[in-house]
């Protein structure tokens, strides 16, 4: 019985206190969805120099004071004091204090100055503050050194102001600023895509820090044509965007895609896992074939050569000209051919290559033995199914052995009527006269059934 009692106690014991847990957590959450945080506004857009020290709350670089204002906003009224300084905080002067009111703004900021609000029994801020139009960065040189077909060497130079700052200890510090920005649009290597509808490759725009302001620096991105090169004197004036200057350079590394487009087949012809556009094309022949090259360069020399892979050395087509069309004959073989695409600029600076399979599958004719031409959508015809046929003729007999329907191309289809009117359901009996691309006899006979 004592055991009872003790662990009925331990019970509501323990209830009690996941009870006062969860009331807490709920006054917890009800506090923080319903409190107004404290903090500061400003306006005036500016950038906030990155990690500051730990003895200094913020530094902010404008673009101009004109507009520019600091606001603090408590969830109290406080009496708040102002204050500014430039390189000692202990030797100040008061510029503000207002008591009783639950934030303040302070206007008329000068450049190259510190702040200090003081939150009476709450706590004191640093902050100081610079316009960045009086503290500027200048870019004096940016030149193309050498290209070749990896790589454009630039050499540059940037004359940067110093900007110096005190912290509430008295510390002083340099804004970190001797670091140019190179800004250019380019091609992500690693999903190039061609836009059929402009001719070009899908741009994106890169940013590239330059350690040094007065060096020379080397890039090997594949590059869009022409590239824009904007080089900005530091983080602030890129973010600002403004004491630039911009260059147009040809791309340097060239990027070549060698590019097929197939004619689509009849409806009924054997698609397989055919392919009829891009860099691997699977059909039969004979077959239509346009080639052409993706490329980001503006003046190349183009030579194609196209060549069945059992045969290497024996050409069976050739074009210098970009882009050209080709056709596979009934004459040519099952097999692969490939399509090299060999490139050189004009200047004579870069080469490349690519190529195009082109995969031509084996000769097939099927036949089905039955069809039902009542409309609804569904095998309404007498069709053959065919792959790389040349010459084709077909009749079609009723059981009494006359002509019914005759045609010369595998294309077309017999609809199941006798002149304007529906053939009789049953049996009907068709020859087939075919030869393949590759010469092989393709005959058939047989039945085909009728159903409505």
């Amino acid at each position: 019985m004592n055991i009872r009692i003790i662990f009925l106690f331990l019970l509501h014991s323990i209830k009690c206190l996941v009870m006062k847990k969860l009331f807490s957590l709920f006054l917890l959450f009800f506090l923080c969805t319903t409190t107004t945080f404290a903090g500061f506004e400003i306006s005036g857009n500016p950038v906030t120099m990155p990690s500051p020290p730990l003895d200094m709350d913020n530094v902010y670089i404008f673009n101009g004071l004109v507009n520019a204002s600091i606001t603090y906003r408590d969830t109290e009224n406080r009496t708040f004091n102002w204050k500014s300084y430039t390189t000692d905080p202990a030797v100040t002067q008061d510029i503000l204090s207002e008591s009783g009111v639950g934030s303040t703004t302070l206007y008329n900021l000068t450049d190259a100055t510190g702040y200090i609000l003081e939150i009476v029994g709450v706590r004191t801020y640093y902050i100081y503050v610079f316009d960045y139009n009086l503290h500027p960065s200048t870019v004096n040189l940016l030149d193309v050194a050498d290209q070749n077909c990896d790589e454009t060497i630039f050499d540059m130079k940037v004359d940067i102001q110093s900007m110096e700052y005190y912290t509430s200890t008295g510390t002083k510090y340099t804004v970190i600023r001797n670091t140019a920005l190179l800004e250019y649009n380019t091609i992500d290597e690693n999903n190039i895509t061609w836009d059929d509808a402009i001719q070009k490759f899908k741009e994106t725009t890169e940013t590239r820090t330059i350690n040094n302001a007065n060096t020379t620096f080397i890039l090997t991105d594949v590059y869009a044509n022409p590239t824009t090169f904007a080089l900005y004197g530091d983080y602030y004036a890129e973010k600002f965007k403004k004491d630039s200057v911009q260059r147009h350079v040809e791309p340097v590394k060239p990027f070549i895609q060698a590019w097929a487009v197939a004619d689509k087949l009849a409806l009924n012809e054997i698609e397989d896992d055919d392919k009829y556009e891009g860099k691997d094309i699977k059909s039969s022949a004979p077959l239509n074939v346009s080639f052409t090259v993706h490329t980001n360069l503006p003046r190349m020399y183009y030579k194609w050569q196209i060549y069945n892979t059992n045969e290497p050395t024996v050409l069976v087509g050739q074009s210098t000209e970009e882009s050209f069309q080709y056709t596979f004959s009934k004459e040519v073989e099952d097999g692969k051919y490939i399509a090299r695409l060999d490139v050189v600029t004009v200047e004579g600076r870069c080469l490349a290559s690519d190529s195009v399979m082109i995969s031509l599958s084996s000769v097939k004719l099927e036949v089905p033995n039955v069809f039902t031409p009542n409309d609804d959508g569904m095998n309404d015809n007498f069709c053959v199914a065919f792959k790389s046929i040349t010459k084709f003729e077909m009749w079609v007999y009723n059981r009494w052995g006359r002509l019914v329907f005759h045609t010369t191309n595998p294309e077309v289809c017999w609809d199941g009527y006798i002149g304007n009117a529906k053939a009789a359901t049953g049996p009907y009996f068709y020859v087939i006269k075919a030869t393949g691309a590759d010469g092989s006899k393709q005959n058939q006979d047989g039945d085909i059934n009728l159903l409505r």
